[in-house]
């Protein structure tokens, strides 16, 4: 099939070695102008009917952008609203405009293709909004605000997206317990159609890909995950891509790519690495060698040696309270205890309560050796 259903989206979680810098996502973007109809295919042996989507190849619309970490793209709304400095207020914003003036200086880019980075004041409100319980008029604390924003959702459905106005000042006092190491990259894809009078935020932008990285921990996850590992743009075509119908509407589809281009590190690089490696494992072995030594304490020739640990557990069924065990061992002939005292002891004393059952829970090492002379004598 030519599109995934929901519940095929999932998360995708990688623990990288590498920086965070060298990472590169290109996601293909393909509009189908025909209807989403499915095609009947006939088989002749069962005689059984399989519909199949039929997307029809003439007319398609295909867009395709390169996207490194944090990189920003803008959407043909901010190209728009970050052009005329009055909307610009903030530092990120004067240099938004900067570089839309520069952008702009030979052509007014027209791509359906952008990205939110972890600077921009975007929250993917499908996760925040989301009620951590099942009550059904639950009642929205600080802590579950901070709660529901720090959560990594692990399905993922195409939605649109929304701008959040956030008060800063508020928000830091409010989840000044709850800061991470997480970052967040956003790529979207403006569906609306072109040149119309209706193109405003959040009318048409969908969320295609949800890109994670904790610094901490070394670990990116992907929602939903790469659809292809190869640079190959000829193999990266023939794996299944995800599917999205705008405003659910079957005649106005589009399907899309995701596809891991990170530079792989040369033969040279890995062996280096190997060679670094190997050396920190002989260092970690040289010292665990010097503190624990190579040498162990083996026992003499003809003399076995037994460890044994045992517990006392509980006792009951006993007439009076504040109950204790004195115990004592009697080894057979050719057995010896290099500790006399180990031989006996004496838990300490417990109640009953009202189960009747005293919990000692005493646990204790008897070491034994036996001189195999003696066994060799006897016979």
């Amino acid at each position: 099939m030519f599109y995934k259903e929901e519940r095929d989206y999932a998360t995708g979680v990688y623990r990288c070695k590498d920086s965070i810098k060298n990472f590169k996502i290109r996601v293909k973007l393909q509009h189908d102008k025909s209807s989403f109809i499915p095609v009947p295919q006939f088989q002749e042996d069962e005689g059984t009917v399989q519909f199949t989507p039929h997307f029809s190849a003439e007319g398609a619309e295909i867009e395709e952008c390169l996207f490194s970490w944090q990189e920003k793209v803008f959407s043909p709304f901010e190209i728009s609203y970050y052009r005329y400095s009055g909307n610009c207020h903030t530092a990120l914003e004067e240099k938004y405009h900067r570089d839309i003036v520069e952008l702009c200086r030979e052509s007014t880019p027209n791509t359906r293709l952008f990205s939110y980075t972890d600077a921009d004041e975007f929250t993917d409100m499908e996760e925040t909004n989301q009620s951590v319980t099942t009550d059904a008029k639950p009642l929205i604390t600080s802590l579950v605000e901070g709660m529901s924003e720090l959560r990594r959702r692990q399905r993922f459905g195409h939605r649109k997206s929304h701008r959040k106005e956030i008060d800063f000042s508020k928000r830091m006092i409010k989840n000044h317990l709850l800061q991470t190491s997480l970052q967040t990259m956003y790529i979207l894809a403006d569906l609306s159609v072109k040149h119309s009078e209706e193109n405003w935020v959040g009318k048409s932008e969908y969320v295609l890909c949800t890109v994670r990285w904790d610094s901490v921990l070394g670990i990116l996850t992907v929602t939903p995950d790469f659809t292809s590992f190869s640079q190959s743009e000829e193999l990266a075509t023939k794996v299944q891509p995800y599917h999205i119908e705008v405003d659910g509407d079957a005649r106005n589809t589009y399907r899309y790519w995701i596809e891991n281009i990170s530079p792989d590190m040369s033969q040279e690089e890995k062996d280096k690495e190997v060679a670094i490696i190997k050396k920190l494992y002989e260092h970690h072995l040289d010292i665990r060698q010097l503190q624990v030594g190579s040498e162990f304490e083996m026992p003499r020739h003809g003399v076995l040696q037994v460890h044994i640990l045992g517990e006392v557990c509980t006792a009951e069924h006993f007439e009076y309270d504040y109950l204790f065990v004195h115990y004592f061992f009697e080894l057979p002939k050719g057995w010896t205890c290099n500790s006399m005292t180990q031989l006996s002891g004496v838990t300490q004393t417990c109640r009953t309560h009202k189960t009747g059952i005293a919990n000692f829970s005493y646990l204790f090492e008897l070491p034994l050796t036996f001189n195999l002379e003696v066994l060799q004598s006897e016979t």
